[in-house]
């Protein structure tokens, strides 16, 4: 199911599942024509489900993750630019422990480790819009946490209980579970 859809249902969730309203808040409004034209320029290797994404909410908290607005983009720039040149990166946002998430000039999304770790990170899938549908609402989601994938069915059985994102995305039936 395509991110955008998945979005819609998750904010319709919101009225009758208030446990998943920290972990999934999308702004009402999109970025503006200005501010999208601004990225692009700027960075040339932004795919266009990127801005298609910005267009629809400019920033988000999805699954444990912040995703800058168009406006706050020179923060993850100062943040993470030293570890991850903005020739080869783009910091869009970060997960709960502070660790940037990058879209790689190769268009190829990753998880860094930190802002004073220069180059480490791994790849968690090839386009942003397999991060929004696959990582943060889909099979792909414990990639955030660094699990390997032979070991997500023993984290989801683990953390289910305790996660209400998790268990509404097993309740979606997103997880493939």
């Amino acid at each position: 199911m395509y991110w955008a859809n998945k979005f819609k249902i998750a904010n319709q969730f919101l009225q009758t599942e208030a446990d998943i309203d920290q972990d999934f808040y999308i702004k009402e409004n999109g970025a503006s024509t200005n501010a999208i034209s601004t990225l692009n320029e700027k960075y040339s290797f932004i795919p266009e489900e990127y801005f298609k994404f910005l267009s629809i909410s400019d920033g988000a908290d999805i699954a444990q993750c912040t995703l800058f607005s168009s406006l706050d983009y020179a923060k993850g720039k100062e943040m993470y630019s030293n570890a991850y040149p903005e020739k080869h990166w783009f910091p869009f946002g970060h997960e709960s422990g502070g660790d940037p998430l990058l879209l790689h000039e190769s268009g190829k999304v990753a998880i860094g480790f930190g802002k004073n770790i220069s180059g480490k990170y791994n790849f968690i899938c090839d386009n942003f819009s397999d991060f929004l549908g696959e990582v943060l609402m889909g099979p792909k989601y414990p990639l955030l946490f660094r699990i390997k994938t032979d070991a997500f069915n023993e984290f989801i059985e683990e953390e289910s209980e305790d996660d209400p994102w998790l268990a509404f995305l097993i309740k979606q039936n997103w997880l493939n579970v």
